[in-house]
């Protein structure tokens, strides 16, 4: 059945009451052909994996293991099948049944719900999911309610009354709409391949075991923001442990949507959920901000679609490094969320978030910086995994020279991209 819920203490008692039932739907197979059903928590170690049995840890040598059937090996397939799909809800409805066939609960529901949104009286998917008819209406469960779908949708318009939808890895709670936040999830869902596929073995990155939750505001004014600003943001944990942003106006995706979910992925799968002691504090602000925002520039698509692309240089992020008050790159390294991203109307902050995705994007160009990419990553592991954070050391260790001998370099560069001379 499908966990759509809208109460803040039904959702609260549910979903405490998944989350401590065992989740066995990753196999790893060993040598000796013994079977571990659990899940596994970190795929890439070459000493040690780790299979969760509810609150067990099962410890296997690397060396040990054939083989493993996991979840994201399912996930995969299941995006490899959707890109082939039409939008027809009879090949849908047949991804649905498959995903619920290989224990792909999340992603079934997602399909499940997309049939629904291209056919609305879909008999199979609303029992799939759980709704009862009644007068020849289908109904979906809200509270201790059951609303058609219209009702459904401006009872949750409300806040206090906002939809979740869980996925694999991440939840949704939006008061935005039913077919926005299934977008979103799967948008999310997609992200989160990415980012094991493109660095997983090097970053060592962790699965996600609980859903990771992003909240979307449908009103841009009401969105209760950190700063003056409308920007998106990340609460770790131990305090909300969720991605909070919104939609503009007549957006079909989430502003923001890939760089909140960055974070969200940083923290619970490579930095490991530390705690940092207060909401605004991080372990290198530049680095999260700076990866996050280069992260978009790598998925396009509409929304629900996104698919990894090459990407291009912001070439307006890069005109306002070269023509706004600069830091050294030094200073840069050192940059805090609270007062340099988040302080208010100053233009410093927008030369501050332009400033560090421009770093990123310079390190990861491998035509640009050779050996940058695999540096940067190093550095992105010693900061949240080693816990080095914005160490200056660290850095110019991984990138094998200094900060200030990089900062020319990194400025010729954007000023050939951009055909114009930094300002002096």
């Amino acid at each position: 059945m499908i966990r759509l819920l809208t109460s803040t203490a039904i959702v609260a008692s549910l979903l405490s009451s998944a989350f401590a039932q065992k989740d066995m739907r990753d196999r790893v197979t060993l040598r000796s052909g013994k079977v571990i059903a659990g899940r596994l928590l970190n795929p890439y170690s070459d000493d040690e994996l780790i299979v969760m049995q509810g609150g067990k840890r099962v410890r296997l040598k690397s060396k040990d293991v054939a083989k493993a059937d996991t979840l994201l090996e399912r996930q995969r397939e299941f995006f490899l099948r959707r890109a082939t799909l039409e939008a027809d809800p009879r090949a849908h409805w047949e991804l649905c049944k498959w995903a619920a066939s290989v224990e792909l609960d999340g992603l079934a529901r997602l399909a499940g719900l997309q049939v629904l949104l291209m056919d609305p009286d879909h008999p199979e998917a609303h029992a799939f999911l759980g709704h009862r008819k009644r007068n020849k209406k289908w109904l979906w469960p809200m509270d201790s309610k059951w609303l058609d779908l219209e009702r459904l949708e401006k009872a949750s318009s409300s806040w206090g009354r906002a939809l979740v939808i869980e996925g694999e890895h991440f939840r949704i709670r939006s008061n935005g709409g039913v077919r926005r936040a299934v977008l979103a999830l799967l948008d999310l869902e997609r992200l989160y391949m990415y980012w094991f596929d493109q660095f997983g073995p090097e970053l060592d990155l962790h699965h996600a075991l609980k859903p990771m939750e992003i909240r979307v505001w449908n009103d841009e004014e009401k969105f209760p923001g950190w700063s003056s600003q409308r920007l998106s943001y990340f609460v770790p944990k131990p305090f909300d442990d969720a991605g909070f942003t919104f939609y503009l106006r007549g957006e079909e995706r989430p502003y923001d949507l890939f760089l909140v979910g960055s974070q969200q992925i940083l923290y619970r799968c490579l930095a490991l959920d530390p705690n940092l002691g207060y909401p605004k504090n991080r372990l290198c602000a530049w680095l999260e901000l700076g990866f996050g925002q280069w992260v978009q520039t790598q998925l396009a698509g509409e929304a629900g679609a996104a698919e990894p692309i090459i990407g291009r240089l912001d070439l307006e992020q890069a005109r306002t490094v070269l023509i706004g008050e600069r830091y050294s790159l030094k200073n840069i390294l050192h940059l805090s969320l609270r007062d340099n991203f988040y302080g208010g109307l100053g233009g410093d902050d927008l030369t501050h978030w332009a400033s560090v995705y421009c770093l990123v994007a310079y390190l990861m160009d491998e035509d640009a910086r050779k050996g940058g990419r695999d540096a940067l990553l190093m550095f992105l592991r010693a900061a949240l995994r080693d816990g080095k954070g914005d160490s200056s050391k660290a850095f110019d260790e991984a990138m094998g020279e200094r900060a200030e001998e990089i900062e020319p370099a990194w400025l010729s560069w954007l000023e050939k991209r951009l055909g114009m001379r930094r300002r002096r």
